[in-house]
C-alpha cells in the first residue's frame, strides 16, 4: 500500500514539475514564438500580454493585439491531440471574449484587410491543402468597428455573439449568429443575424441572413445620388441561402417602409423649372416606391457557387408595389385610397403636359450634365504637353 502511495505521489510530482517547465517556457520562448509566427503569416505586427497554459484545458491568450486590425482581451484554446495522429493542426475549442475588429474603407471595393489578404494569397500555394480545423468557435461580447473614409460614415456592429460549431457525425457546421448596428452617436440603427448550417465537403448550406430595422437616413449615402436625400424612414433585408452539390441559390427580400425624402433636390446644377420638373415627377416615383404608408417590395435571386461565390445569375421576381396592387385588386384601397390614385393621375397628366410644353429644358439637363464632364476631363493636347516636357 505505502508503493502504490509514492507511486502516486511521483507521478504526480512529475506532472506538476512537466506543468510548471512547459508554463515557463510557453509564458516565456512560447510568447515571443507565437508573435513572430502571426506576424510572418500576416505581415503586421503582433503583440501578446501573456500566454499561459491553462489545466485540462489548454492554452490561454491574453490581450491579443494585431496593429491596426485586431484585438481581443482573452482568447482560450483546446488542441486536439487525435488530429495531431492524422497530421492535422486542429482545435476542440475556442472562446474568444471581448474580441475587436476594426475595418476601414479606404478607397472604391479597398479596405485595410486587402492588405493581409494580399499577404497571406502571396505566400501560400493555392493547391496546398491546410491541414487545419477548429470543431467549435464561440465569440462573446466581440465588437465590429466599421470607418467608410469615403462616404465619411462610422459605426459599431456590437455585441457580437457567434457560434460555429462542427458535427462529427455528419460534417455539419452550425451557425448562430446575433449582433446590432451603433452609430457614431450611439443609436441602434439595424438588427442583424444569422442561424442555419454548412456542409463543406458536400458544398451543401441551408441558412439565414438578416439585417432588420435599418435607419435608412443613417445609410443614405449608400443609396446613390437619388433625386432627393433619404431623411427617415426603415429598411429590411433577409436572405435565404440554400445550397446543394454546390449550387447556391440566394433568394433575397428586401422592403421598405415610411421613407421620407427632403425638400431639396440634390442636383444643384438644375435651374427652377428643370427642379419643378424633375421635382415632380421624382415626388410620384419615390413616394409612390417607397413613400409613407406604402413602401416597396422587392425580391430578387443570385444563382452562383458554393465555392466559388459571385453576383451573378441576378433574377428579379417583379414585387415592386405587392401591397398597393394587391389592394386594388381585392378593391380595399378604400376612399383615401381612390383619391390617391386620382391623384397620382391627375399628376401624370399635368407632368405630360409640361413635358410636351418645356422638351427643351430636358435638352440643357443633358447638357449640363455634358458639359461638367467636359470641364472635369483632361484636355488630350495639355496631357501630351506636359508628357514632351517631361
Amino acid at each position: 500500500m505505502k508503493i502504490l502511495k509514492r507511486i502516486i505521489l511521483g507521478i504526480f510530482i512529475f506532472l506538476a514539475v512537466v506543468y510548471l517547465g512547459l508554463n515557463i517556457f510557453i509564458s516565456t520562448k512560447g510568447k515571443t514564438l507565437l508573435c513572430e509566427i502571426l506576424s510572418q503569416v500576416i505581415g503586421k505586427k503582433v503583440t501578446v500580454g501573456s500566454l499561459n497554459l491553462v489545466p485540462l484545458y489548454g492554452v490561454s491568450v491574453n490581450n491579443l493585439n494585431i496593429e491596426g486590425l485586431f484585438a481581443a482581451e482573452k482568447i482560450n484554446a483546446e488542441p486536439s491531440l487525435m488530429g495531431l495522429f492524422f497530421g492535422k493542426v486542429g482545435f476542440n475549442k475556442i472562446i474568444v471574449t471581448k474580441p475587436r475588429v476594426f475595418i476601414v474603407r479606404t478607397g472604391g471595393a479597398r479596405f485595410n484587410v486587402n492588405e493581409i489578404i494580399d499577404h497571406v494569397m502571396a505566400q501560400n500555394n493555392p493547391n496546398q491543402k491546410i491541414n487545419f480545423f477548429v470543431k467549435k468557435l464561440l465569440v462573446k461580447n466581440g465588437k465590429v468597428s466599421f470607418q467608410d473614409n469615403i462616404n465619411n460614415l462610422s459605426f459599431d456592429i456590437t455585441p457580437v455573439e457567434l457560434s460555429v460549431i462542427t458535427s462529427t457525425l455528419n460534417f455539419r457546421t452550425a451557425v448562430g449568429l446575433k449582433a446590432k448596428a451603433v452609430s457614431s452617436d450611439r443609436r441602434n440603427v439595424a438588427d442583424i443575424s444569422a442561424d442555419g448550417w454548412l456542409n463543406f465537403l458536400r458544398k451543401d448550406m441551408d441558412a439565414k441572413f438578416s439585417v432588420q430595422d435599418i435607419d435608412a437616413a443613417y445609410f443614405s449615402s449608400y443609396f446613390g445620388n437619388l433625386i432627393k436625400k433619404v431623411v427617415s424612414g426603415k429598411l429590411f433585408f433577409t436572405a435565404d441561402m440554400v445550397s446543394r452539390n454546390n449550387d447556391l441559390a440566394i433568394d433575397c427580400h428586401l422592403e421598405t417602409r415610411d421613407i421620407r425624402f427632403s425638400d431639396e433636390p440634390l442636383l444643384a446644377d438644375l435651374n427652377n423649372k428643370q427642379i419643378t420638373l424633375f421635382g415632380n415627377i421624382s415626388e410620384i416615383v419615390l413616394d409612390t416606391l417607397f413613400g409613407p404608408g406604402s413602401g416597396g417590395i422587392f425580391d430578387f435571386s443570385i444563382h452562383t457557387k458554393f465555392d466559388r461565390p459571385k453576383l451573378e445569375g441576378l433574377q428579379f421576381k417583379g414585387n415592386i408595389f405587392k401591397e398597393p396592387l394587391k389592394n386594388l385588386i381585392q378593391g380595399n384601397i378604400g376612399k383615401e385610397g381612390v383619391e390617391a390614385v386620382k391623384k397620382v393621375g391627375e399628376d401624370f397628366k399635368a407632368i405630360g403636359k409640361e413635358l410636351k410644353e418645356q422638351f427643351k429644358d430636358v435638352k440643357d439637363i443633358f447638357k449640363v450634365f455634358k458639359e461638367k464632364k467636359e470641364v472635369e476631363a483632361p484636355d488630350p493636347q495639355e496631357s501630351q504637353t506636359v508628357s514632351d516636357n517631361q
